[in-house]
């Protein structure tokens, strides 16, 4: 006689985050993904209230909650469920609304060398932050279901209490996964927007076209786009006006000191822009490795050491070259009112460059 073996249903399980998005005045974004569509709830109390409970009608297999009315510099605990699927107690710390002191990490092109990720990620945990900045290519290619495996695997023990800021990179190839598995502060335009945080103004832009400009289906940044009009908006906008220090993360650079020549695109459209607003710093990727100059007092870092492929490096060298370094790298900087130090460390956690600046 036949058995039929009915195939075992698959039981439902969080199959990645909880992450944090946007911790930015009194409001936080917690996402996470299961495995199936489900419901979403997030539970979470700080010490000074009872706890409370957010939850979602839709039913997603990728859930996004906002959770609004927090208080300044406190400490709040958190649990997300999804049906009767619960996660462990995570907690995250509200900034304040003009910290005296802050600290955070840029990196980028972790793409598809996850073991080299879980290496950088490991040095990263050792210092403290409040927030990561990445400039872009996160995975190998955008479109593909490899963002676990390559970029949020080896962050998923600091994202459960640090937000990450992810610029454009040119292997997200503009896909839709981009746009679902973040969700940045400008909603009606998520690959370009800004924040304030303390006395600092950072303005995220993307710019993958300037490396690949036949590729359409990019976005457009030149004199004439939104993009361009955006930016010139927000580098005269209050918020930027009032801030000690400004920062524009990228991911293609405007200057590259010891590979190739600089990106025609970005150098026109960018850096008089740059020159004119005074911008602190321009970090970006794309180039791997780490380099850092000065170019009419904007300072501009390439830190695309995440763990792509480590570029060969020119055997042109220039004099106004103070740092280049072809190896895996992440930056820690740390602003002070009007001092800002920054220290860079390689997959090791050896340091190889340092600034400190003072206004």
């Amino acid at each position: 006689s036949e058995y039929k073996i009915k195939p075992r249903e698959e039981l439902l399980s969080i199959m990645r985050g909880p992450y944090l998005q946007n911790l930015l005045g009194d409001s936080v974004t917690i996402m996470w993904r299961t495995n199936q569509p489900s419901n979403s709830m997030v539970e979470f109390y700080s010490e000074l209230e009872n706890r409370s409970e957010v939850i979602a009608n839709s039913i997603s297999a990728l859930h996004e909650m906002k959770l609004t009315g927090l208080q300044s510099s406190t400490k709040y605990f958190y649990r997300v469920k999804s049906g009767d699927v619960v996660s462990d107690w995570y907690s995250f710390t509200t900034p304040k609304n003009i910290s005296d002191e802050f600290s955070f990490i840029v990196y980028s092109d972790t793409q598809l060398n996850f073991l080299r990720h879980h290496e950088i990620a490991d040095q990263i945990r050792k210092h403290q932050f409040d927030f990561i900045l990445h400039c872009g290519d996160a995975v190998q290619r955008g479109p593909r279901n490899d963002w676990d495996t390559e970029f949020f695997n080896p962050l998923k023990e600091i994202l459960t209490g640090k937000p990450i800021y992810c610029a454009m990179g040119n292997h997200e190839l503009n896909s839709q996964n981009y746009y679902l598995n973040f969700s940045n502060p400008a909603m009606e335009h998520e690959s370009f927007y800004s924040f304030k945080y303390s006395n600092c103004f950072f303005i995220f832009l993307d710019n993958p076209l300037a490396a690949y400009p036949d590729r359409k289906f990019l976005t457009d940044f030149k004199p004439g786009s939104i993009q361009y009009d955006w930016l010139k908006n927000q580098f005269s906008s209050k918020e930027a006006q009032e801030s000690d220090w400004i920062f524009v993360i990228s991911h293609v650079p405007s200057y590259v000191f010891g590979t190739q020549e600089a990106y025609s695109d970005c150098k026109k459209t960018l850096v008089p822009l740059f020159e004119k607003y005074q911008v602190d710093f321009s970090f970006s990727g794309h180039v791997h490795g780490y380099e850092r100059g000065n170019v009419n007092n904007v300072n501009y870092v390439v830190t695309a050491g995440g763990g792509g492929a480590l570029n060969k490096p020119s055997a042109v060298k220039l004099s106004n070259l103070p740092k280049f370094n072809i190896t895996y790298n992440y930056c820690h900087l740390t602003v002070k009112n009007k001092t800002l130090a920054m220290k860079v460390y390689d997959i090791k956690g050896n340091l190889i460059d340092e600034v400190l600046l003072k206004k």
